[in-house]
């Protein structure tokens, strides 16, 4: 966000005046020093407002998060910040027992939420793109839409609750959907996997029996609506379209089908044609049966014609018939020991039509710790 041009102006003028009295004498530089630095202080203060925040943080089933550490950066004018003019203003607040937290009688133009922190909680960046609160919250009238603190309708924030966990595969791709009816399938291809390459054989023998989705494009000939049919990639597959995204797959509600619709919408620009909206997300959970596993999909989907639907997707697979899509990240090693044992074995199995067996991370976990002390021992000698 650009700083307002009157600031910036001020600035200049400023450090011309340094410039001209560059060849005065000492004292008439302390003293013009003094002028100039009086002169920015009261600048700076003009452009500054009033800040006050309200917000308030809730869980993945809307239940309000008490004691949850919230960082707040307010963005201000000062003369001892790392650029001229600017400077940055750290608050850490915890919410109440009703997951409400505020900050009042600030002063700045910008105000960040960048940190939301307690013990069985995770806030990851997903998590701050779902609240739809990535951007800054800009004060002023220099701004086109300055935030409008309302104390009654507090901004609220999600962050998840940390459930079972588990060894994950995870992969993402890209599709071209065609307004034909053809069906285009996704799924954690082998490019995408960070795993052994070993099992690359037996993969492509059996990759008709892999999870993943099907996807195909219509247009409504009166409407010229786009209508995306999203099914699970084996007939016996069923699937739930969701507008949010979930740690858990849902225990019910599965269908052999789901639609997304996307219609033209009237341009804010006089004499403008009907648009698509551009960009859309949901969430896609495929149940597959034979063995049943979950899969969530989260979908990016750019609509901008009616001849093309671009779809980028990222993929995560429980590969061991549990609903839960929380990553032990135990399991996600530096070194690639354990992800690389748990996704071959995973996809081996999946492969022929089985459950892999649930691992004893623990135990894995002490034999690589043992292989890389054997290793650095080794290379000492």
């Amino acid at each position: 966000m650009k700083r307002p041009l009157s600031s910036i102006a001020i600035f200049v003028c400023l450090l011309l005046c340094y410039v001209v009295f560059s060849g005065a004498t000492p004292s008439q530089k302390d003293q013009e020093h003094d002028k100039a630095k009086a002169a920015m202080e009261e600048a700076v203060k003009r452009d500054e407002v009033p800040i006050s925040f309200y917000g308030k943080v809730i869980d993945q089933d809307g239940q309000p998060v008490a004691d949850a550490q919230v960082r707040i950066s307010i963005t201000h004018y000062s003369l001892n910040g790392p650029l001229p003019g600017l400077g940055l203003k750290t608050i850490m607040v915890k919410t109440n027992q009703d997951g409400f937290f505020e900050i009042e009688n600030g002063r700045g133009w910008e105000v960040n939420i960048s940190r939301i922190v307690k013990d069985g909680y995770e806030f990851t960046p997903l998590d701050m793109k779902r609240s739809g609160h990535g951007d800054p919250f800009m004060y002023g009238s220099k701004y086109v839409n300055p935030h409008i603190p309302d104390k009654s309708k507090p901004v609220v924030y999600r962050i998840h609750k940390i459930g079972p966990t588990a060894f994950l595969l995870m992969g993402n791709g890209q599709l071209v959907v065609r307004p034909d009816e053809k069906v285009v399938v996704g799924e954690i291809s082998k490019d995408r996997l960070f795993y052994n390459p070993n099992y690359y054989t037996d993969r492509r023998d059996n990759s008709e029996k892999f999870p993943g989705f099907a996807v195909s494009g219509t247009l409504a000939k009166d409407t010229r609506d786009w209508v995306l049919t999203f099914k699970g990639k084996h007939p016996n597959d069923t699937v739930i379209l969701l507008n949010d995204f979930v740690y858990q797959a849902p225990e019910n509600g599965y269908q052999p089908s789901a639609e997304l619709k996307a219609s033209l919408q009237p341009s804010d620009v006089p004499g403008r044609e009907p648009q698509y909206p551009g960009r859309l997300e949901a969430c896609l959970i495929v149940r597959s049966g034979n063995p049943v596993t979950y899969t969530r999909v989260n979908l990016e989907i750019y609509l901008r014609d009616a001849n093309r639907c671009d779809i980028s997707y990222d993929m995560t697979l429980n590969p061991y018939g549990v609903r839960t899509f929380e990553l032990d990240k135990r399991t996600h090693d530096k070194e690639g020991r354990i992800s690389s044992i748990l996704g071959v074995q995973a996809i081996q199995a999946l492969c022929n039509g089985q459950l892999p067996p649930k691992p004893d991370i623990d135990k894995l976990i002490e034999q690589a710790k043992a292989e890389e002390e054997a290793k650095q021992k080794s290379e000492s000698h």
